[in-house]
């Protein structure tokens, strides 16, 4: 094999090495973004539910305490009369910290 061939071969390979390591590299950004993703939207689901276990917990201290108002001998009408509307919640931004 003449040396200039294997000069050629060598650095053929050389550059399909470093596009698969640029290759790689991308697809380890796009891995890190992803995950971190992830990560916000279970800090936001997190809090979302946590919004409704309270929004529920004062519903139904609202409802015992009005049933403690009114007395026993009060019937109430429809459920869908009575129902609880919690009252618009603010967005909320996650801030990353560096």
């Amino acid at each position: 094999m003449d040396p200039t061939e294997a000069e050629n071969i060598a650095n053929e390979l050389a550059a399909l090495v470093a596009r698969e390591h640029g290759r790689a590299k991308i697809e380890q950004g796009r891995r890190e973004a992803a995950e971190s993703i992830a990560e916000d939207l279970a800090v936001l689901l997190s809090h979302d539910r946590a919004d409704l276990e309270r929004e529920r917990a004062a519903r139904l201290n609202v409802e015992a305490r009005l049933r403690e108002l009114i007395g026993a001998d009060y019937e109430a009408p429809a459920p869908a009369a009575a129902r609880f509307v919690p009252a618009p919640r603010a967005a909320r931004r996650l801030h990353r910290v560096t």
